[in-house]
């Protein structure tokens, strides 16, 4: 399909062409069209930039302002829905708290002390002193972190900054949040998790899998799931929170977290034993099935032994199993519930093995599995040739993966200082085997060996906040405080800013442009920009142009010599999803969102006759992961703090921490509260609003109790806000990552274990 696209032409593509929907979008355009006149304020269509779901909004800016922002009704996705942080725009555009010029620190670190200062001061003092770190440490002393990215850009302009500097150290937290699903995804499907609305219309079973999108995504999948469910379609939710779908799913299963992947396990057996997979998709598009079924047969996953180590009952199993199975087409959709855990990736992968199973895959109403890689370095020559010129490959030091290294041991590094350190291989050792390096980048060179790690003199976080983000945050404070130089690109000012050297301020899209489809390492169906409607406040400046200006200082600016429009067309040139766009068409189209595929090109992949694939099949046997020296069939077995493997500290720690991550505004009288089931709260003898110790093994932090029947026994939940500005100043409230440890996390992604820390609760 052309970039330049007719409105009629699109809304078909798109699967807005009932007339109900076209009747309903015609009238809200009426209406913006009714406000506009009214307040006298020009209307720019845009997408949302205080969340990866880039939702679609429309902007009325008056007097060079913006005045309101409504969500906008020609959204194949939301149509026309906002959530509460969305309609904060203004506010938080407008707030007084803004960081408005560069800042530098003048007091102690940590303590928020900062005086302005000029762009040329400030750009002076980060070339001047990262010059003198190159000169002394190599390159490779200087670090960059790019959290839970807002844009696409954001994940992709720090990295070639890193390179062209000639530094391997580009920290984003593939792990966090969805990570280990979309990694898990690519290691059985070739092709990473992408989530599209249009062919949901088919879905005859939705399973929620520790997601919680009300929470996640409030304005585009909890409307999908529940239209489904008004057409009839039938609605599974795993997860040990009784969210709001849990009260209007077929089946509530309150698993006890940690335990996702046996019950996977128990439910193939179920579904092979009753011959509900489906044996040609099975025969014909997968590799492996021999090892698998006989791993899934094994007594071992029985529903009624597995139903006592998930806390649940036999008969559910074989309930969901045969649902799943028998609503063809179903969605399994993942979440940072099975991610976020010690072994979250082979979890994951058992669950993304269940759509293999029964067929559930690139086909209308099923899971869909697109990769559509950008090359971030495009231009430029490989990473491993400017390594190989400073000698640090001859070192005999820690090297780090070209691309994502493991942020949770970002830390780690750190505070090593140049001293001994394990740094342990994680997924990039060999480039997903097959000499395919992550979105395409350059070859991987191998990292992890016993030895001397290189100091880390210099971060710079582009609009995150990992102590945040990030677990076991009193250890980040630790590291942040020893840190050299710290440079911090942000709106606000928020924890992990408060320990800045230098700030420099960024706009706030409408005030800049970008794009946005969804977060890596997943994606959505549709390619989204956010316009630039009004001038940035203050001296403030879009990162993209920041970090060209950074590249100039330090005498690179020859890899930055493009515009921002320029950037966007080289990236969509590098992948063949993106390759018919252009910005200009982009935003010249009628609405700031494109398809990037159609329906018609679902099965087996868009751009291919197999899955993408060394195969060209779903491997339930996957050879990468052996190649990296894991196990390649996705076997479950406990946390390693559980009953099963600890029961002494166990008896210590005799709750699991379940927490969820929210956008910080839609549920905001959870987000201070500690979620208890009423047995466990009588044991330990609490009563509702009572305040308490929340204790791990590292540390403890307060809360208040709220006693609720909507948790699993033997669990208990908090929120963890992730928004890098949500509430307008950029601080999160919730202090949960204090109690998460930052060590045994996923062996292969390097997932923490945000979903399966023991604690203890008591009374103050």
């Amino acid at each position: 399909m052309s970039g330049n696209v007719t409105r009629r032409s699109f809304l078909r593509i798109a699967g807005w062409g009932t007339l109900s929907t076209m009747t309903v979008g015609a009238a809200g355009l009426l209406r913006s069209q009714s406000f506009a006149r009214e307040t006298g304020s020009p209307v720019v269509k845009s997408n949302c930039p205080l969340c990866p779901q880039g939702c679609g909004i429309d902007l009325f800016i008056e007097g060079g302002r913006l005045s309101t922002v409504r969500g906008m009704v020609e959204d194949p996705e939301t149509r026309g829905m906002l959530c509460a942080l969305g309609k904060s725009l203004p506010e938080i555009i407008s707030s007084e708290k803004r960081v408005v010029t560069p800042l530098k620190r003048v007091g102690q670190k940590g303590a928020g002390a900062f005086a302005p200062i000029t762009w040329n001061e400030a750009l002076s003092t980060v070339a001047g002193q990262w010059a003198g770190i190159m000169r002394e440490e190599g390159p490779q002393a200087i670090a960059g972190y790019a959290g839970m990215g807002l844009s696409m850009e954001s994940s992709f302009l720090l990295p070639r900054l890193l390179y062209a500097l000639g530094s391997p150290n580009v920290f984003l937290p593939e792990g966090l949040d969805e990570g280990a699903w979309g990694w898990a995804g690519r290691l059985t499907v070739g092709s990473f998790p992408t989530v599209s609305f249009d062919p949901w219309d088919r879905t005859g079973c939705m399973v929620l899998w520790g997601h919680n999108p009300d929470d996640a995504s409030p304005c585009t999948t909890p409307r999908w799931i529940r239209d489904r469910k008004r057409k009839k379609g039938r609605l599974i939710v795993v997860n040990p929170r009784k969210i709001a779908l849990a009260e209007e799913a077929d089946e509530w299963v309150p698993i006890r977290p940690g335990t996702d992947g046996a019950l996977a396990w128990s439910i193939a057996q179920v579904l092979m034993r009753e011959n509900l997979h489906d044996a040609a998709f099975v025969e014909k598009w997968t590799e492996g099935f021999a090892g698998y079924r006989e791993i899934a047969l094994r007594d071992e996953y029985r529903p009624e032994r597995v139903a006592a180590t998930c806390g649940i009952e036999a008969e559910q199993i074989t309930r969901i199993a045969r649902l799943y199975a028998a609503s063809a087409p179903s969605h399994i959709l993942g979440g940072s519930g099975i991610s976020q855990q010690g072994s979250g990736l082979q979890t994951c992968r058992a669950i993304h093995c269940l759509a293999a199973l029964t067929g559930n895959i690139n086909r209308p109403g099923s899971n869909l599995y697109y990769s559509y890689p950008l090359e971030p370095a495009t231009g430029m020559a490989s990473l491993e040739e400017r390594v190989e010129g400073t000698g640090l490959l001859d070192k005999q030091l820690v090297k780090l993966p070209l691309g994502y290294s493991d942020a949770s041991r970002l830390w780690d590094l750190i505070l090593a200082e140049g001293g001994d350190l394990y740094w342990k291989d994680y997924i990039f050792r060999n480039a997903l085997s097959e000499g395919r390096a992550p979105f395409t980048h350059t070859r991987v060179y191998g990292t992890g060996y016993r030895g001397k790690a290189y100091p880390v003199k210099s971060l710079l976080v582009l609009e995150s906040d990992p102590l945040r983000e990030l677990p076991h945050s009193l250890k980040g404070k630790m590291a942040l405080t020893k840190l050299p130089l710290l440079v911090v690109i942000t709106p606000f000012i928020n924890e992990t800013a408060r320990h800045a050297d230098i700030i420099l301020p960024s706009a706030i899209s409408p005030e800049a442009t970008n794009l946005v489809s969804c977060h890596r390492p997943l994606g959505r169906h549709y390619l989204r920009v956010r316009k630039a409607a009004i001038a940035p406040r203050g001296e403030s400046k879009s990162y993209q142009n920041i970090i060209a200006q950074l590249a100039y200082a330090l005498g690179a600016g020859r890899h930055f010599a493009f515009t921002e429009m320029e950037y966007a067309n080289m990236l969509f040139a590098s992948s063949p999803f993106t390759r018919k766009f252009t910005h200009q068409k982009l935003t010249e189209s009628p609405l700031p969102l494109v398809p990037l595929y159609t329906i018609r090109d679902l099965f087996p992949h868009p751009y291919r006759k197999s899955f993408d694939t060394p195969s060209g099949k779903v491997m339930f046997y996957s050879a990468p992961l052996h190649n990296m020296g894991f196990n390649p069939y996705p076997e479950w077995s406990p946390p390693l703090e559980s009953r099963e493997l600890t029961p002494e500290f166990f008896t210590r720690y005799p709750l699991l921490l379940a927490t969820g991550r929210t956008l910080g505004r839609e549920t905001a009288g959870e987000n201070d509260c500690l979620l208890i089931n009423p047995r466990d709260a009588q044991t330990a003898g609490l009563e509702d609003g009572m305040a308490v110790w929340v204790e791990s093994k590292i540390n403890k932090i307060k809360s208040n109790v709220k006693i609720s029947t909507g948790i699993a026994q033997g669990v208990v939940g908090m929120y963890l806000e992730t928004t890098p500005f949500g509430n307008g100043e950029g601080v999160a409230r919730s202090e949960v990552n204090d109690l998460i440890d930052d060590r045994n996390n996923d062996p292969v992604c390097g997932a923490p274990r945000f979903n399966e820390m023991l604690v203890k609760v008591y009374r103050v």
